[in-house]
């Protein structure tokens, strides 16, 4: 397949389809890869209306467990009832198919932890964008009795049009697979709430802490239980109080609530967005004014980075369209 525009490569993160990748995945014809972890690894792929989606195939150790396709047909059935702009939208689950994918809307644009890492903690109005974008999903996914169980840095995905929440209905169905294979958890020891280690629970509000942590690490770059051993990360969420110290004070009592080692004490996701709208401000109002200011941020190079990734979808699907049609340019 020929080479995608350098602009799109650059602003998606996008790399080339190594030997072993398969082609096309149901009706879509995967396109470059976008990322890969311990579920799997995601591609970016067109589909027959020329649309962009990412295609997640997981990996097989998923499979391991034999309940792991119908928690993920029944997860993204519910996740696909959730209506907010700030989750992106489930296309297709494929449970059955060896390996497992599902397809959902492409979302271009940084992950938070990537914006952090590269233009430093968010202020001002951009980080509360992000605090109330990241509570509005939240408060949708729990009004249909679904939980994240992952929230972090690397699943939130600074857009053009702002925070989106990624992956939601995929945790369960893995977090059951670790559990029945190694008898661990998954995700991050840092942002696993503190029920979760001592009886495994799993309610809404261990996606309340893990907003509390991806807040506190917005707002300083920092993750507030510290770095290390996972057993010792465990052990400072379990027992310790966390890092605060930078996080603004118009946010510092929620953060703080939201971290209650207590799950009973804990707000739920509604109380919390009522307290940060507090003064009659909308969350699709807030959402617009940070992210005016945050594609002013950071110098000119860093000010274009959500423009730019407005542009590469469009330039993606073009190209990809044009390669189906005229196949043989250059490659890669």
């Amino acid at each position: 397949m020929p080479a995608p525009p350098q602009a799109a490569r650059r602003n998606l993160g996008l790399s080339p389809l190594t030997s072993d990748d398969p082609v096309r995945m149901g009706g879509h014809t995967l396109v470059g890869r976008l990322g890969a972890g311990g579920l799997g690894t995601v591609y970016a792929a067109l589909g027959h209306d020329s649309q962009l989606f990412a295609v997640r195939v997981f990996r097989p150790g998923c499979t391991a467990d034999p309940g792991f396709r119908a928690r993920l047909r029944e997860e993204v059935d519910l996740v696909r009832r959730v209506d907010s702009p700030y989750i992106p939208r489930f296309v297709t689950v494929a449970p059955e198919a060896d390996p497992p994918w599902t397809a959902t809307e492409l979302v271009p644009g940084p992950t938070l932890g990537e914006w952090v890492a590269g233009s430093g903690p968010l202020t001002g109005e951009a980080l509360l964008a992000v605090a109330a974008g990241t509570l509005e999903a939240l408060c949708a996914l729990h009004t249909r009795g679904l939980v994240h169980r992952n929230l972090g840095p690397d699943n939130v995905k600074l857009a053009p049009t702002g925070p989106k929440v990624l992956d939601p209905g995929i945790a369960r169905a893995l977090d059951e697979a670790v559990l029945a294979r190694t008898g661990g958890l998954a995700g991050a020891p840092g942002r696993t709430a503190p029920e979760r280690y001592r009886r495994g629970g799993s309610g809404p509000g261990v996606d309340v802490f893990a907003w509390g942590v991806l807040l506190a690490f917005a707002a300083t770059g920092r993750e507030p239980f510290g770095e290390g051993a996972p057993q010792e990360v465990a052990r400072r969420v379990l027992w310790e109080e966390p890092d605060l110290e930078g996080v603004p004070e118009n946010l510092l009592p929620l953060v703080e609530a939201a971290l209650d080692k207590d799950p009973d004490r804990r707000p739920r996701s509604p109380e919390l967005l009522r307290g940060l709208l507090a003064d009659g401000a909308e969350t699709d109002e807030l959402v617009r004014r940070g992210w005016l200011r945050l594609a002013r941020t950071r110098g000119r190079g860093r000010r274009r980075v959500l423009a730019l990734a407005a542009t590469a979808g469009a330039l993606l699907a073009a190209w990809a369209v044009g390669a189906l049609l005229f196949p043989g340019a250059a490659a890669w």
